[in-house]
């Protein structure tokens, strides 16, 4: 009777005991480090999804606040006054202001100028055209945390010195602001005294 060789016995008991040790593991579950690592898994997961719900994460950055700031040299001598409060029509908020004219520019200057010469005083103009910006916020104006939720331009022209208008200035797509939470000023201005500056005539 034959036996088989030293090595091939050898062999098949280290297979036996290879899918023993498998066997061993199935039925101990899985390795307490896989346990931990699924259950950092899951916490983290949770945690995030909490985060997200209330609100705590991503950071929220802080609200821009803008102060206005007139871009014309004389601009804030055209006086603007709120009149009544703003309407809403359909997707359009309108805002309803007083402007009047009170603005005074320095002549210019013709010919040669003189060293030592007094400065020209201003004197009352005639507004052709000047910009009126509204700008909405979600807190009262005096509010340093107040936040623009929406803005407008209108335009008042051709207001002689110490004339006034009302002007209607429409505003669309405007956000949640509260009651009287809005501002208007003027933002520019073109007065008769002011350099308009002819195009240039084509060369023969």
């Amino acid at each position: 009777m034959q036996t088989a060789p030293r090595g091939a016995a050898d062999r098949g008991t280290k297979e036996v005991e290879v899918i023993v040790e498998r066997r061993r593991r199935v039925r101990r579950g899985p390795r307490p480090i896989t346990i931990i690592i699924t259950a950092l898994v899951a916490l983290l997961s949770f945690g995030a999804m909490f985060a997200i719900i209330s609100g705590a994460w991503p950071p929220r950055s802080e609200p821009i606040v803008i102060i206005p700031t007139p871009v014309s040299t004389y601009v804030n001598g055209l006086a603007v006054e709120k009149v009544g409060a703003p309407r809403k029509e359909g997707d359009q908020v309108i805002v309803t202001v007083k402007v009047t004219n009170n603005v005074k520019v320095p002549p210019p200057v013709r010919g040669t100028p003189t060293p030592n010469a007094p400065t020209p005083l201003p004197e009352p103009s005639t507004v052709r055209n000047g910009t009126v910006k509204v700008f909405f916020y979600d807190k009262p104006v005096e509010d340093a945390s107040r936040a623009i939720v929406g803005s407008a331009v209108g335009n008042v022209t051709e207001l002689k010195p110490g004339e006034s208008k009302e002007i209607e200035i429409v505003a669309i797509g405007v956000g949640e602001y509260c009651d009287g939470c809005y501002e208007a000023f003027p933002d520019t201005i073109w007065t008769d005294r002011d350099t308009v500056i002819s195009p240039a005539t084509p060369a023969p």
